[in-house]
């Protein structure tokens, strides 16, 4: 399985609460993130993603689809979907997933 980690920026909309600073696990359709905050199935939340080797940074709107307990209270993992995302950016996105999936079968 071929995973792009990166660094980002969640931020729960309803309070601006930080949610996280990494994206573990992140796709086209959204990212998985690490957090010991609370959240809530449908929550709305602000992301901002710096795409690795680009270094550019994109944003998005996305919605926490699935929030699941770590064990030994390492926090919790938050499944985000990405709601809205501009063009540009998602081409972005997709040349990056791409160019590892690529890196991947050499």
């Amino acid at each position: 399985m071929i995973r792009l980690c990166a660094e980002c920026h969640a931020v729960r909309e309803r309070d601006f609460s930080l949610l996280a600073e990494r994206a573990d696990d992140l796709s086209t359709d959204g990212m998985v993130v690490r957090s010991e905050l609370p959240v809530t199935v449908g929550d709305d939340v602000l992301v901002s993603l710096r795409l690795p080797p680009l270094g550019s940074w994109i944003d998005a709107e996305a919605r926490v689809l699935r929030v699941e307990d770590e064990p030994n209270d390492r926090g919790r993992l938050i499944e985000l979907g990405f709601e809205r995302i501009d063009r540009v950016s998602r081409l972005m996105l997709c040349e990056v997933l791409l160019d590892r999936l690529l890196d991947a079968l050499e």
